[in-house]
């Protein structure tokens, strides 16, 4: 993505007649990024990290649903953590968080797990929602793009689907045996005792103290993405006319990146982006600008300072 956004940069100074350092990528990044307004980028920061304190508050009460009371502070400080580890290795904090939370909390791993699956579960549905607000606004756009850039066959697709169909049967019929084998064997009674508590992590939606609340932080965490993405556009000048309807197509092609696993969606969120800032008829190296500026602020400016941050505060709160 580098090479061809420089490449183009270095084209349409070609075309224009300049030869200045200017024409290079990493100048262009640079005095972009020095021209950002750091105001909207604080504000940024800010919805991003109150979105983070939703998503604590909902885990804290998923557990309490299971009768584990946990500290809200440990629940945003491992939140924090897990942020921080996806950087390194994509989806390793969904490993860690519970990790670490049991480190400072009378709570099974396994049932902090589970509730982190369902809480998975609940954000594809709300993501599925946003894509759908996104066609409704922005249909024309949408399927214009997915024509030219979709190029599967629709037998691949059917293959795959009936491969995580059969996967997920297999999966569930595996547990069904694991649970219901009687043994001695230490081993399996403890991959037996794991998977219960996984189940019954996954099951605290249906004992959740406050179904209302739950369902509110669900929302709020997701308004706030997409509301970052708007505040955004007010940091750089190219996008500074943008209005809410594009921050919607931003945020769906954004979370898309985002969900592809590589470390903090480094790349995949930059094309898709681009991608999408492109269709709104902002100039490709701007639409990169504007993702990398995003990319820093979320992942450095606040996953990477405040995970660590969270990584060194959890034993110094927790010392007793």
């Amino acid at each position: 993505m580098w090479q061809s956004n420089g490449a183009a940069l270095e084209e349409q100074c070609a075309i224009d007649g300049r030869s200045d350092a200017s024409c290079r990528l990493s100048v262009k990044l640079w005095q972009d990024f020095g021209n950002v307004r750091l105001f909207w980028i604080a504000m940024v920061c800010v919805l991003y990290m109150i979105s983070n304190y939703f998503r604590a508050a909902r885990w804290r009460d998923m557990l309490q649903g299971i009768g584990s009371e946990v500290s809200l502070f440990n629940a945003f400080a491992a939140v924090m953590i897990g942020y921080f580890a996806n950087l390194g290795v994509p989806r390793s904090g969904e490993i860690l968080r519970p990790t670490m939370l049991a480190r400072y909390e009378d709570i099974g791993i396994d049932k902090a797990f589970g509730t982190i699956v369902l809480e998975r579960i609940v954000d594809v549905l709300l993501f599925a929602s946003v894509i759908g607000l996104g066609f409704f606004f922005h249909y024309e756009l949408l399927v214009g793009f997915l024509s030219q850039n979709l190029s599967l066959d629709i037998d691949i697709i059917s293959i795959v689907g009936i491969v995580m169909i059969l996967l997920a049967i297999t999966g569930i019929f595996f547990i069904k045996w694991i649970l219901s084998a009687q043994t001695e064997s230490q081993v399996l009674s403890k991959i037996q005792s794991l998977v219960r508590g996984f189940i019954q992590g996954l099951g605290s939606i249906r004992k959740l103290p406050n179904l209302p609340l739950f369902i509110f932080q669900s929302l709020m965490i997701w308004f706030l993405y997409f509301l970052m993405h708007y505040v955004a556009f007010f940091a750089f000048a190219p996008t500074e006319l943008l209005g809410l309807k594009d921050a919607l197509l931003v945020f769906d092609f954004g979370s898309l990146g985002v969900v592809i696993p590589s470390p903090g969606g480094m790349g995949t969120y930059h094309y898709l982006v681009e991608e999408s800032l492109s269709l709104l008829g902002i100039d490709r190296l701007d639409g990169f600008s504007f993702a990398m500026i995003i990319f820093f602020t979320i992942n450095i400016g606040c996953n990477a300072i405040f995970g660590l941050l969270s990584l060194l505060a959890l034993p110094i709160v927790n010392k007793k």
